[in-house]
């Protein structure tokens, strides 16, 4: 029984609707089934009624029929039946239900009370820790927030997977793609990108990473107003530029007018009711902006965690990672440790919030002491935890000082969790900060593992590419006379 909290009150329960429950799926084998979807043991107040409901559901998934007979031997092979109250008892229980047909209200009612004792006991360890010592206050509000957003997930999220119920979510999927329905995860609306990372996934880390002034922040613009107008509503924590930066930006690509015409008034007819359409776009969009100066990592996490409350989110856009600090005042720690953690903490938001997650990242000045500029993993700032945590990264490379290059941005996709590698190129147009597709195709292509590259040979054929074998740093490119892409491996 759960204990009873100072006071004398009882914690909140049901036990008719729990005799009713337990009286249903014992009478009716289609009940256990629709308890099972709605009710956890701990759902229940009286431990007799927890065990009893446990051996219901075992017997259900062993194919076999839960009633008063078959549940007391199942209880008498675990030697509880006389804890429950004999089988007397369970005869009682399949009497007592006035109608197997509102099985789903009764679940609902013991899920219920279920919830409301796992609040109490959420509060109770809050307040115990709240009349302690020591400890940050920041630590105790994260905390005391994660228990409560924990209750609330656990309402739509199950303890564990079977590998039947996994085999029919992949087969289903599986169809899905077939059928070409299947979208596989919210998509940036550049090829360059979701060709590769196949669309941001649910639960993952994405990095993206550049130079300063390379178009990262832009880039991410691009990306969020795109998903909050076909997917649904976005969150934009950015750490480097206001609310009104960005939203300004965003007006720009949309009109396709200069900023600086914006800065500077000087704007005609057209561009100004160019600007005043794009505002009117804008402002229906569930696209969320934080502009908190200074905002750690507790303080975004309790922010995300109460706008996820309110909206169906579908993705979260953190600009950048370096700026942020963990907000626990560990002065003793170094800045690549905090960064791991930071790291770590956006990883552990992702999954939490069940939503993607894309942290902007600085980039060390090494990329640019090489010959070809080209970042690689190896570069990303501070800390190689964030390589480590990261599920997909993707870099940003400015071609625009390459005269053939003709204004031309790389996306990088140096690593990929579960999904291939490879690059593209993008078409970047500054004065409205705005990316567009180009008809390209990728260079190369690696898998999930690693290059896809034949042996055999200092080189391999294959239309329209040459894969040089020979030297680490192996390139591939266009066999044309101009080739519109070339790719460092």
């Amino acid at each position: 029984m759960s204990p009873q909290p100072e006071g004398g009150a009882l914690p909140p329960q049901d036990l008719e609707s729990e005799k009713s429950l337990l009286g249903a799926m014992m009478l009716n084998p289609s009940a256990c089934a629709v308890a099972a979807r709605i009710v956890k043991p701990d759902d229940f107040y009286l431990e007799a009624h927890r065990t009893i409901f446990e051996v219901c559901v075992s017997l259900s998934i062993e194919g076999k029929e839960a009633d008063a007979v078959t549940v007391a031997e199942g209880l008498k092979k675990r030697r509880l039946l006389t804890k429950v109250g004999g089988r007397d008892y369970l005869h009682a229980l399949a009497e007592f239900v006035p109608t197997t047909s509102n099985t789903r209200i009764y679940a609902n009612a013991v899920h219920d009370s279920g919830v409301r004792r796992r609040i109490i006991r959420s509060c109770q360890e809050t307040i115990e820790e709240a009349y302690g010592e020591g400890g940050e206050v920041c630590d105790l509000l994260d905390r005391a927030e994660s228990r409560i957003f924990g209750v609330a997930s656990d309402i739509k999220r199950e303890d564990s997977l079977t590998m039947s119920g996994l085999a029919d979510a992949t087969l289903e999927r599986i169809d899905l793609a077939a059928k070409g329905m299947l979208t596989g995860g919210v998509r940036a609306g550049l090829w360059a990108v979701d060709h590769f990372v196949g669309g941001f996934q649910k639960k993952n880390l994405i990095i993206l990473a550049a130079r300063p002034s390379v178009g990262k922040t832009s880039l991410a613009c691009n990306i969020a107003e795109h998903i909050a107008r076909t997917e649904g509503p976005v969150a934009f924590y950015s750490l480097e530029m206001s609310g009104q930066e960005i939203f300004e930006r965003m007006t720009c690509t949309l009109a396709r007018v200069s900023s600086n015409k914006i800065r500077s008034g000087q704007l005609s007819a057209d561009e100004y009711a160019g600007l005043v359409g794009a505002m009117g776009q804008l402002e229906s969009l569930p696209l969320y902006i934080d502009e908190t100066p200074g905002l750690n990592v507790l303080t975004l996490r309790q922010k995300a965690r109460r706008l996820a409350t309110k909206v169906d989110l579908k993705l979260v856009i953190v600009d950048y990672l370096q700026l942020m600090s963990m907000g626990d005042a560990n002065r003793n720690e170094t800045r690549i440790y905090e960064v791991a953690r930071i790291s770590k903490a956006m990883k552990q938001l992702a999954r939490e919030l069940d939503v993607p997650v894309i942290c902007l990242s600085q980039l060390s000045r090494a990329s640019e002491q090489r010959e070809d500029r080209r970042p690689r993993l190896s570069d990303l700032r501070d800390s190689g935890a964030i390589e480590q945590d990261a599920d997909v990264v993707v870099f940003l490379h400015d071609l625009r000082e390459d005269a053939s290059a003709k204004g031309e941005m790389e996306v990088l996709v140096a690593k990929n969790r579960t999904g291939p590698r490879g690059s593209g190129r993008m078409a970047f147009t500054p004065d409205w900060t705005h990316f567009q597709d180009m008809p390209r195709e990728p260079v190369w292509q690696g898998d999930a593992q690693g290059d896809q590259r034949p042996s055999g040979g200092s080189h391999y054929q294959h239309p329209g590419y040459v894969f040089g074998m020979d030297d680490p740093e192996d390139r591939a490119e266009l066999v044309h006379p101009e080739p519109a892409v070339q790719l460092a491996l």
